[in-house]
């Protein structure tokens, strides 16, 4: 809705009020005004910011969409002075908030003029769209603009915290009351259903636990015994705690072997231990990456992160996938699944209660 409110006054005339402006004052608007408004600049006037850049804002009308109203200025900045100086930045101020209602950017945006700085003898005009402040544009509740509301034109260095240099106009109150009526009533988030609730008594429960949600890696092989498993790992350095990061625990379990690691085994050993057979492995990591690897005689046969769904080697899903829940019970579900594949059960105790050998891959 267009407004046609500019301002009375000479738009080539220094901005200022002075400074025996009497308290009850009345604006271009026909309204009274408070000492702190009459010294600000009048809509459609021209401020001067120093060093001669000299700035005129002029609201054009309230706006918005679905997500919320925002004021619409045009700025005219002319650079008068020798030297090239910081384009400025229009912002909306209400008394509620320290911080401004900033513009906001959209495929309609107004990019005129340049993008940092004003050469010298240069001009432009562009349109900005503000938001209340408070206001992040994403459909949340929107607070009310407050008492006395003013449009700024500030410059700022590397600091956007303090500006070098900044002038004020006047909002006029009809314009701030069409803002807070535009606001949107604030729409409650959707209910999700609660997430239903684990089996305590599923296969694999145990790793759900906190201590083994930090990175590690598990490595099942079926069908081998230790000694053939470090010859597949070679080169080995040399053997270590298995308190060390990196060290891997190979150890025999049931008809095979089990390596366990907070550090990585890379994709290539794992293809090594699979020749002739089959090996199946899962990890984390602390950023949330979590990674099934499976190979069969040296070949990746599937490779995927359970979670996001997402393929790493343009893989089919196996058939021993079917029924489990690995996207929200990735941990557990993945444990399962190498069972599944490798017919060999791991429990916490005999993973960590019991002594198992370690040694330090080389690189």
């Amino acid at each position: 809705m267009a407004l046609g409110i500019s301002g009375c006054g000479d738009a080539d005339s220094s901005a200022g009020a002075s400074e025996d402006t009497p308290d009850d004052a009345v604006s271009a608007y026909g309204v009274l005004i408070s000492e702190d408004e009459s010294a600000r600049t009048n809509l459609g006037e021209y401020a001067d910011l120093g060093d001669g850049l000299r700035v005129r804002l002029d609201i054009t009308d309230v706006g918005g969409d679905e997500l919320g109203p925002w004021l619409t200025v045009t700025m005219r900045t002319d650079n008068q002075g020798a030297d090239p100086q910081p384009v400025p930045r229009a912002e909306l101020h209400c008394e509620q908030s320290d911080d401004p209602g900033m513009p906001w950017t959209d495929d309609d945006a107004d990019s005129s003029g340049p993008e940092d700085r004003v050469l010298a003898g240069d001009s432009f005009e562009r349109n900005a769209k503000l938001l209340l402040p408070g206001d992040s544009h994403m459909g949340g509740p929107i607070p009310e603009c407050e008492g006395e509301a003013y449009l700024a034109a500030a410059t700022y260095g590397d600091d956007w915290n303090n500006a070098l240099a900044s002038a004020e106009w006047s909002v006029p109150a009809a314009i701030v009351d069409e803002l807070n009526e535009a606001r949107l009533d604030a729409q409650p988030s959707p209910t999700l259903p609660p997430e239903p609730a684990k089996d305590p008594d599923r296969p694999y429960a145990w790793v759900d636990q906190d201590q083994y949600s930090s990175g590690y890696q598990v490595v099942v092989v079926p069908g081998i015994d230790a000694a053939q498993a470090l010859k597949a790992l070679a080169p080995i350095r040399r053997k270590a705690s298995r308190d060390n990061f990196w060290a891997v625990v190979v150890a025999e379990r049931e008809e095979g072997v089990v390596l366990f690691t907070y550090g990585l085994i890379p994709d290539e050993r794992v293809q090594a231990l699979s020749r002739g057979g089959i090996a199946a492995s899962y990890g984390n990591t602390v950023n949330g990456d979590d990674h099934v690897l499976v190979a069969r005689d040296g070949k990746v046969v599937r490779s995927f992160d359970p979670f996001l769904d997402f393929d790493y080697a343009k893989t089919k899903p196996l058939p021993e996938e079917k029924g489990l829940d690995l996207e929200n019970d990735t941990w557990a579900a993945s444990w399962t699944l190498l069972e599944r594949l490798t017919k060999i059960h791991v429990t916490e105790e005999w993973l960590f209660g019991a002594e198992h050998p370690a040694y330090l891959l080389d690189d």
